[in-house]
C-alpha cells in the first residue's frame, strides 16, 4: 500500500512540473507566419544548436517546448516564481539554463525534462551563458541601481566560482578566447575579464551615436558572428558592429524607431536580423553598414526573437502575448 501510495505521489508532483498546454495556434497562408496566442508575455526565446528543440519562457515562470515547424506546445515545465528573463542552451544542447526574476538560475535537462540543478543567484537574473565546455554559467543581475557583478557558478554543483565585481548594471557577457576570457557590457564600454581568476584584464570604450538619455546603460548586448570575426554592440535603438580582432567600431546600424530588443547573426556571418519596440524586424548587411530588408512583424512591441541555426525560421514575440514564426526567406523576400 505504501509503495502505491509513494508511487501515486511522484505522479502527482509530475504533474504538477509538467503541463502540456494548448495554447490557440493561427495558421496563416502558406510561407506566412504561424502566430500563437500565448498565456503569457513571452520575456525570452531559444533554439537549440541543432534545431531540434524551441523553447521559450513567459511572465509566469513558465517554459515551453515547442514545435519549430507547426509551433505547438509539446510540453511545459514550471521553473520559476514570476518572468523567465532568459533562456540559454548548453553547447551540445543537453541542458538549458534559464534565469528569472525570482532570483534563481536554474539548469534544465532537455532529455530527461527535468532540473538538474537550482542556483540561489539572490537578485533577479538578466542572462545566462554557458562556458564552452558546458561546466559553468556566468550570470548577472538585471536590476538598476545595483552592482553588477557578473557571477560565475558551477553547473553540476551550483556552488559559486568567481564573482567579476564591477559597480554599474552588466547587461550582457559572452566567453571568448575557447572559454579564457569573458568579454562583458558595462555602460558605455567592453571589458574583458580573466575567467579562470575572475581579475579584470582591458577595458574599452565604445562611442554611441545616440546622445546621453534616461536610461542609465547604453549598451544592453552582445552578439558575436558564428565566424567569430564581428560583434553586434545592441544600444538603444541602433547596433554597432565591430571588428573583434581590435574592437574598432566598423559601423552603425540605425533605423528603427524604438528600443532594440533583440539581435542575431545569419548562419554566414554577413546578415544581423535586428527586432525592436517598434514591432519591426530588419536585415542588415554588416559589411555595408545598411538595412536591405524591412517589415512591420508585429502590431505591438518586439519583447525577444530568436533565429535558427541554419537561418530559415525566425522566432519573435510581442507585448500582446503573441509568438510568431516566421521562414526568413519570406519575410525578407530572400
Amino acid at each position: 500500500m505504501k509503495n502505491l501510495l509513494d508511487s501515486f505521489t511522484s505522479v502527482l508532483l509530475t504533474l504538477a512540473v509538467m503541463t502540456c498546454n494548448c495554447t490557440s495556434l493561427v495558421l496563416g497562408d502558406e510561407g506566412s507566419p504561424i502566430v500563437c496566442n500565448d498565456e503569457g508575455l513571452v520575456f525570452s526565446v531559444s533554439v537549440s544548436p541543432n534545431g531540434q528543440h524551441v523553447v521559450t519562457g513567459d511572465s509566469t515562470g513558465r517554459i515551453s517546448f515547442r514545435s519549430l515547424d507547426s509551433a505547438a506546445v509539446q510540453c511545459s515545465h514550471n521553473l520559476h516564481h514570476g518572468r523567465v528573463n532568459s533562456i540559454a542552451f548548453s553547447p551540445d544542447g543537453d541542458f538549458l539554463a534559464t534565469t528569472g526574476e525570482d532570483g534563481k538560475v536554474v539548469i534544465f535537462d532537455v532529455v530527461e525534462k527535468e532540473i538538474r540543478t537550482i542556483i540561489n543567484a539572490d537578485k533577479s537574473q538578466g542572462f545566462a551563458r554557458f562556458s564552452p565546455d558546458g561546466k559553468s554559467v556566468a550570470t548577472a543581475t538585471d536590476l538598476y541601481f545595483t552592482y553588477g557583478d557578473i557571477k560565475l557558478w558551477n553547473v553540476s554543483t551550483g556552488e559559486l566560482i568567481h564573482r567579476f565585481e564591477r559597480r554599474t548594471v552588466a547587461h550582457d557577457a559572452i566567453f571568448v578566447d575557447d572559454g579564457k576570457k569573458l568579454l562583458a557590457t558595462f555602460s558605455d564600454s567592453l571589458e574583458y575579464f580573466d575567467a579562470s581568476t575572475g581579475k579584470r584584464i582591458r577595458r574599452v570604450k565604445v562611442i554611441s551615436p545616440h546622445p546621453a538619455s534616461y536610461f542609465p546603460e547604453e549598451i544592453f548586448g552582445l552578439r558575436l558572428s558564428p565566424d567569430g570575426k564581428k560583434l553586434a554592440v545592441l544600444l538603444l535603438e541602433s547596433a554597432a558592429i565591430v571588428d573583434f580582432s581590435d574592437l574598432s567600431v566598423k559601423c552603425h546600424l540605425q533605423g528603427h524607431k524604438d528600443h532594440l530588443t533583440g539581435a542575431c547573426f545569419t548562419p554566414d556571418s554577413i546578415y544581423l536580423v535586428t527586432g525592436a519596440l517598434d514591432g519591426a524586424v530588419k536585415l542588415w548587411h554588416t559589411g555595408k553598414g545598411r538595412c536591405v530588408s524591412s517589415v512591420r512583424l508585429h502590431k505591438k512591441g518586439i519583447i525577444a526573437m530568436c533565429l535558427s541555426p541554419d537561418g530559415k525560421h525566425l522566432i519573435t514575440s510581442d507585448e500582446s502575448a503573441k509568438v510568431f514564426f516566421s521562414r526568413t526567406d519570406i519575410i525578407f523576400d530572400m
